[in-house]
């Protein structure tokens, strides 16, 4: 979601640039916001209607960019990704 709303914000920011009238930024993040969860309800959440074993539970997920990042720091460094771990 967190690419999503970025997606969504950045689509806002540049229609806003062709519009004369400009919109406050805490707006245009609550539009993106709304943006997003329709362009994930659209082009993803749709597919799921046609399979045949559907998800008992969608999460949409904000804000876990950086967490996302940071756990996976470790592991670029770790010794199993460079082939000195022991099995």
């Amino acid at each position: 979601m967190d690419a999503l709303d970025e997606k969504a914000f950045n689509e806002l920011m540049l229609k806003e640039e062709d519009d004369d009238e400009e919109v406050p930024f805490e707006k245009l993040k609550e539009q993106a916001l709304i943006r997003a969860t329709a362009i994930f309800e659209e082009k993803y959440l749709g597919r799921l209607h046609g399979v045949n074993h559907k998800p008992r539970r969608v999460v949409q997920l904000r804000g876990t960019s950086p967490l996302v990042r940071d756990t996976s720091n470790p592991l670029i460094h770790s010794p199993l990704r460079h082939g000195q771990g022991r099995y």
